[in-house]
């Protein structure tokens, strides 16, 4: 029974959330600095300007085709610049699952407009660690919205391990 007890609160205890936001914090910066390098190369990289296609676009009706085929300059900008005001929500903890949700929602656009042409392998592990966080408490400190909520930047509550165990878990598979 005790290791039952033991294995339990390691998989599932709660901790302080310092470690999760303070990897959120780090991550999120990395995908603003990313997005940052793709910024001055939007239009030759997702445009229709760009040399790239839909990889099944053309299986689909053709009212969604516009949806999945690489969008005009104009409308590229709009989700790059989308993307980029997600990484920043993201780093700021201020509606962090919204901005995460958003960041899935383009990533897995990205992909479909052929973001797989580019460095591809590494954004499969940008979707398994967002997902991550999308679960985990990581604005639970270190974010606006303790300072919403309870008046300071380093306010904090308890949050589930298991998010942080499943990313420990996740990079040791991994690499």
């Amino acid at each position: 029974r005790n290791f039952f007890q033991q294995w339990d609160a390691w998989w599932f205890g709660r901790v302080p959330p310092h470690a999760q936001a303070i990897l959120r914090i780090g991550f999120a910066f990395y995908l603003l600095v990313e997005a940052a390098t793709y910024l001055p190369f939007v239009p030759a990289m997702f445009s229709d300007h760009a040399l790239t296609y839909s990889a099944w676009s053309h299986l689909m009706p053709a009212q969604l085709q516009p949806l999945l085929d690489p969008p005009p300059v104009s409308v590229a900008w709009a989700i790059a610049s989308l993307y980029v005001l997600a990484c920043i929500g993201f780093l700021l903890g201020f509606g962090m699952r919204f901005w995460l949700c958003v960041l899935l929602l383009l990533n897995l656009y990205y992909w479909q407009v052929s973001f797989f042409l580019f460095p591809s392998s590494y954004h499969r592990i940008y979707f398994v660690v967002q997902s991550l966080f999308l679960v985990s408490g990581a604005d639970r400190t270190f974010s606006l919205r303790m300072l919403r909520t309870h008046g300071s930047f380093y306010a904090w509550e308890l949050v589930s391990v298991f998010p942080q165990r499943l990313l420990a878990v996740q990079m040791t598979v991994t690499y």
